[in-house]
């Protein structure tokens, strides 16, 4: 029993850290290779994504948690509908940070916004509301 505790801790608690831990082994062969202009255009990128951060789940993280506790017979049922609505929300998000990249991105960088366009947004439209459950 303790055995299968701690392998689905290990699973559930670090897994969704190695991401971070990947970029943090990555980011010395990726920065050599960049200028100024490129760590400043990743700033002002990054610096727009983390303050519209705040309307990624629309708050229903709570939601989900309370709906564990408060109702542990019937929190699939909650949990269904919540993820259905995170994962509609996820897409129109990606739409309108499509919008807000468009608007950021300097000239410099124009002719690449694409290719920048899918590399930010894929994940979050398709990978973060599954973090959330």
């Amino acid at each position: 029993m303790i055995k299968k505790i701690l392998s689905a801790s290990i699973i559930y608690a670090l897994a969704p850290q190695l991401p971070k831990l990947v970029s943090l082994f990555m980011m010395p062969i990726i920065t050599k290779h960049m200028t100024a202009e490129d760590y400043g255009i990743t700033g002002i990128i990054m610096a727009y994504m983390a303050a519209f951060e705040a309307f990624k789940d629309l708050g229903l993280r709570v939601v989900l948690t309370n709906s564990f506790f408060k109702y542990p017979n019937r929190y699939r049922f909650v949990w269904r509908r919540v993820h259905g609505v995170i994962q509609i929300w996820s897409i129109l998000y990606g739409i309108l940070l499509a919008l807000l990249l468009k608007l950021i991105i300097p000239s410099q960088a124009a002719n690449n916004f694409f290719f920048i366009a899918i590399l930010i947004l894929i994940p979050i439209m398709f990978f973060e509301p599954i973090v959330s459950i």
